[in-house]
């Protein structure tokens, strides 16, 4: 019996990898792609996967991980002056340290931020970024999350109504 459970598993996982499904267990992480693909197939983000093509960070985000990607919306961007976003574009260093900002290690859902109110995460660029909840909204230092959980390979994104700016002088000179 134990060699017929192994079997199946195996042609399970087999069908798994090309994309076929018998039901016999989760093929649930192989049809899940990295962080940026999954940005990409969820839409809305558009303007942010060109903030991390233009600094390198998709690479980042193809790597295991895991990690939970605060994602600003298009929205965001579609706020700021069209300078601006062009201006940060061409200051690679500026702009890997805001996206870093919005990169934690570990992969975080909802309920476990929600649980978190009150406490801190430490981006990967080295800055913590404040949990708190409010009218049953999770927030991000002053970020709503707007999208919460997609799941990717390597983590998990959540889609924000803001953009995470660290403490740091030469990044405040570049915004109003």
């Amino acid at each position: 019996m134990k060699k017929m459970s192994i079997k199946l598993k195996v042609i399970g996982l087999a069908f798994c990898l090309f994309g076929l499904s018998l039901n016999i267990g989760s093929c649930s992480e192989q049809e899940l792609e990295f962080i940026p693909e999954e940005a990409a197939i969820n839409g809305g983000f558009e303007t942010l996967l060109l903030t991390l093509q233009a600094s390198g960070r998709d690479v980042t985000l193809r790597q295991l991980g895991p990690y939970t990607f605060f994602a600003p919306v298009n929205e965001v961007f579609e706020a700021l002056p069209a300078e601006l976003i062009e201006q940060i574009l061409l200051a690679v260093p500026a702009l890997r340290a805001i996206l870093d900002y919005h990169i934690v290690y570990g992969d975080y859902n909802a309920e476990d931020l929600a649980a978190m109110s009150g406490t801190t995460l430490t981006s990967l660029f080295g800055e913590k970024l404040q949990i708190s909840v409010n009218g049953g909204v999770v927030f991000i230092n002053d970020a709503p999350v707007v999208v919460p959980d997609i799941p990717a390979r390597n983590g998990r994104i959540h889609g924000i109504g803001g953009l995470l700016i660290p403490n740091v002088p030469e990044i405040q000179a570049l915004l109003p």
